[in-house]
């Protein structure tokens, strides 16, 4: 059965921003303004719109459309998104779901390193500076009065709050003494290992954060779909941005030379690519991923005096397409890249594609599209020339392929 989850925002941009990690993870999501005739399938996002109210107002307003929701409908996770730099009624909004969701706990953690916003000793911060020293302290329709977390919660809650710093985020962190968990939050790897953390209890959470905490959440109950390169060309541009992408965690497979010759060879990268993919891994795949592989295929070809440069070139690609082909039938993709003008026209032909529906460029020569044609039309593609693109081309190709 599919998890079904409840996200509450103050705000249509914050409702956005959040709900889109989960339709990157292939989810549909549906943002509503009322919490009545709201159908939905996997993720719901509701819009409250209740930022700049006056405080009894906006909590009166929560209170009335999560009650709706939550006494007809079940959910495996609520999450209460708010602003990064504090702005809203975030307190007293908390203060109004927690008394229809009923949580045995709450998780704080409002930080979004990825836009250098981080909570440090307690307090958020944005660009290195204090909330309370920067514009937002002053916005006219929505000024903040503290940018101490354990602060602006005490200003709502009796209960107890607990604090953490990031040295805390240990596997023996013990988050049952308060009813209320906030966090420092410096860096992405915080979030996720906080996301590790919280998820492995059975305890009833109300989870509250902007977009970074749920991205990791969600990154962690719903991996997103993996994707696959597929790199044909030996330019040293292509085993450059190879290595780049290796460092970013993407894995690459490298059928060795004399393994082109083998009929074993398909099925067996076949399923070496599979394992991976069905883990949720990125994956390249290559004939060459560093510079001594590139000189070793040519050195093994130019042994082979029967083979001829074009002969070489078939045996490649058609190599590294029938894999492809067998591969995406039983791998659900978020896009498939293709590095190398004779290599992407023989995956595309051996997927039974006829062409390609143009999307964006990402970079110059760098271009996103959908198959078309065949049983796999619709699949996203991004193709490239080996030599286009900065070292760092393809990794980001692949990211925009999750997008």
């Amino acid at each position: 059965m599919t998890n079904r989850y409840l996200i509450i925002a103050d705000d249509l941009t914050g409702a956005n921003d959040t709900g889109v990690q989960l339709t990157k993870r292939n989810l549909r999501t549906t943002v509503h303004l009322t919490a009545t005739g709201t159908p939905f399938q996997s993720a719901l996002v509701l819009d409250t719109e209740s930022r700049t109210l006056p405080p009894a107002v906006a909590y009166q307003q929560v209170k009335e459309l999560t009650q709706v929701l939550l006494a007809n409908q079940h959910f495996d996770l609520v999450y209460k998104k708010v602003d990064s730099t504090l702005r809203g009624n975030i307190a007293i909004e908390i203060k109004a779901l927690c008394e229809t969701y009923k949580p045995e706990r709450i998780i704080f953690a409002p930080a979004l390193p990825k836009s250098k916003r981080i909570t440090y000793q307690g307090i958020q911060h944005l660009n290195g500076l204090p909330l309370m020293q920067t514009a937002f302290a002053h916005d006219p329709l929505t000024p903040l009065w503290t940018d101490h977390l354990s602060t602006l919660l005490a200003s709502v809650f009796s209960e107890k709050i607990s604090h953490y710093q990031t040295t805390d985020l240990t596997s023996d962190l013990n988050l049952t003494d308060a009813f209320i968990h906030s966090f420092d939050i410096t860096s992405q790897s915080h979030l996720k290992t906080l996301a590790t953390l919280v998820l492995s209890s059975p305890l009833r959470t109300l989870y509250v954060g902007s977009a970074g905490l749920a991205e990791a959440l969600f990154t962690a109950l719903v991996p997103p779909l993996p994707t696959l390169a597929v790199v044909g060309s030996l330019s040293q541009v292509s085993l450059a941005q190879m290595t780049y992408a290796e460092m970013q965690g993407i894995a690459v497979i490298s059928i060795p030379p004399k393994d082109l010759l083998k009929a074993e060879t398909i099925p067996y990268y076949q399923e070496l690519l599979l394992d991976k993919l069905q883990n949720y891994q990125d994956v390249i795949l290559t004939v060459s991923r560093t510079p001594a592989d590139y000189e070793q295929t040519l050195d093994f070809f130019a042994s082979q005096q029967e083979f001829d440069p074009m002969k070489i070139s078939h045996i490649v690609k058609d190599t590294l397409a029938t894999i492809t082909k067998r591969v995406i039938t039983e791998a659900t993709l978020a896009g498939l890249l293709l590095s190398g003008g004779d290599t992407a026209i023989a995956v595309i032909q051996a997927l039974a594609g006829t062409g390609c529906l143009i999307v964006e460029e990402l970079s110059p020569g760098i271009v996103k599209s959908h198959l078309v044609g065949g049983p796999h039309a619709g699949l996203p593609l991004v193709t490239k020339a080996g030599a286009f693109g900065n070292h760092r081309a393809l990794y980001h190709s692949l990211q925009k392929l999750k997008e």
